[in-house]
């Protein structure tokens, strides 16, 4: 069973690495809007195919920046 367990956690990292692979160069830029008096920064991930694909936004609270 231990085996088994091990063996399953192992096929589960090895199947993840390749998504934290860093992107591909021109794959992520770096954009600024303006919101009222406020400049909020923000990045595109675009994969090199440029397939269509649906939009993934990931908002976030408190009180950061696009730098950090």
């Amino acid at each position: 069973m231990r085996w088994l367990l091990m063996t399953m956690l192992a096929l589960g990292i090895a199947l993840q690495w390749p998504m934290a692979a860093p992107a591909a160069d021109n794959s992520l830029q770096s954009f600024s809007v303006m919101v009222g008096d406020a400049r909020r920064d923000y990045l595109l991930f675009a994969p090199p195919d440029r397939a269509p694909m649906p939009l993934v936004i990931a908002l976030h609270g408190g009180g950061g920046n696009g730098a950090q």
